[in-house]
């Protein structure tokens, strides 16, 4: 399973949980961290920034993210810090591996 695999069955995981704990949006409950709309909107947010941040790899050399990097000599390589800060957050699950953390092989965290 790679970063990406990885990540959007964790995004899964967290949607359904979200859908039983209630997902009726009743508009007299709190709104808070556990809150069912929340975890969705989320959830689809990291996809977004994940969808932005994909590997690309060219004949030229390149493997790495287009965002974080445009050409072959200033990429940061992939998973880029974005995914890997991403994927940082479950790094208690069984299925993470520590090649995935934060600052790893050269890659600055700011």
């Amino acid at each position: 399973m790679g970063i990406t695999e990885f990540l959007l069955a964790r995004l899964a995981e967290e949607e359904a949980a979200a859908g039983r704990d209630g997902g009726d949006d009743d508009a007299r409950r709190p709104r808070g961290w556990h809150d069912p709309a929340r975890v969705r909107a989320e959830c689809a947010a990291v996809r977004t920034v994940l969808g932005l941040h994909q590997r690309a790899d060219d004949i030229w050399g390149f493997d790495g993210c287009l965002v974080c990097g445009n050409v072959a000599d200033t990429t940061h390589g992939y998973p880029c810090p974005t995914v890997r800060v991403l994927a940082a957050v479950w790094d208690g699950h069984p299925d993470y591996r520590a090649e995935w953390a934060p600052g790893r092989g050269g890659h600055h965290v700011v």
